[in-house]
């Protein structure tokens, strides 16, 4: 509440979060937390892609220090997996084919370790 009050414009990002135990412990099951939410914006003007007229993280700056002083974000693994149509535009007659694609960012770019341990998971996921 208090970054509410300091800065309206921060309810852009910040969100009630509301857990079983709110609802279970709390007579009027309000939400005992917040979550910090970015979207999928960029996290500045110099990094946003060229033409981004939209709103970045460092416009929020309270609640980017939130982020950066307890979540400590050092690195980012995007993998995603999807049917795409030009899979069968070209002729792949298998229904079941699928694309798989992957993003790798601060020490998941740099650790090959940490990369080879993250991707690891994957496999075993899917077996």
């Amino acid at each position: 509440d208090a970054l509410l009050q300091r800065n309206p414009k921060n309810r852009d990002v910040l969100f009630p979060y509301l857990n079983g135990e709110d609802l279970n412990s709390r007579p009027d099951q309000s939400p005992s937390r917040w979550v910090i939410n970015f979207h999928d914006w960029p996290l500045d003007r110099e990094t946003a892609p060229a033409g981004y007229r939209g709103s970045v993280a460092t416009d929020y700056p309270e609640c980017l220090a939130i982020v950066q002083e307890k979540v400590k974000p050092d690195g980012l693994a995007i993998v995603m997996e999807a049917d795409h149509f030009c899979m069968n535009w070209r002729g792949v007659k298998d229904m079941d084919s699928k694309m798989t694609n992957s993003v790798m960012r601060g020490s998941f770019l740099k650790d090959a370790n940490l990369r080879r341990e993250f991707l690891s998971l994957l496999t075993k996921k899917n077996t």
